[in-house]
């Protein structure tokens, strides 16, 4: 299974059916994630992530 990103016909992971703990193995694209120093997260609208840094 594979995510597909409507607007650049492209796709940011992909999840296994396969033998571990979990039944599932996930592979994410790493150059998808954008990250965010904390002291900026309330200029990119993430004020509701504040609270994981505390």
């Amino acid at each position: 299974m594979c995510k597909e990103n409507r607007f650049a016909n492209s796709h940011l992971d992909h999840v296994f059916d396969e033998p571990t703990s979990t039944g599932k193995h996930y592979c994410i694209n790493s150059t998808s994630l954008r990250f965010i120093p904390k002291e900026e997260l309330r200029r990119y609208s993430y004020v509701a992530c504040e609270r994981l840094f505390e």
